[in-house]
């Protein structure tokens, strides 16, 4: 047994599984169920971002949130992310996904 074998294994195997129809159709399924997901609900990590916070900071405000997405997932410096008044638009995304976890955390609403 050589060990130049061994390095050629996986290249061989490789090349098996790029060929091989199953791999492409079960990779294009996969890329259609992600799509899917996002065109279903394009506001997940958002969403799920919320989730992780309020576990984290269950007494945070609103401008709390929206200042710790903005740094996290948008990537912005702590120091510019402010809460500004798009942030209170009945249209903005941030508002309305905030309101609806309040609404769905609060019994008597």
């Amino acid at each position: 047994h050589r060990v130049e074998d061994e390095e050629e294994e996986p290249d061989a195997l490789q090349t098996i599984l790029d060929l091989n129809p199953l791999n492409a159709l079960a990779a294009n399924w996969i890329g259609d169920l992600e799509r899917q997901n996002i065109a279903a609900d394009p506001h997940r990590r958002l969403r799920e971002h919320l989730d992780l916070h309020l576990v984290d900071w269950p007494k945070s405000t609103y401008e709390e949130w929206v200042e710790e997405a903005l740094v996290s997932l948008d990537g912005w410096d702590r120091d510019s992310a402010v809460v500004d008044d798009t942030f209170y638009l009945e249209e903005c995304i941030h508002r309305n996904l905030w309101n609806e976890r309040m609404a769905a955390d609060d019994p008597d609403a």
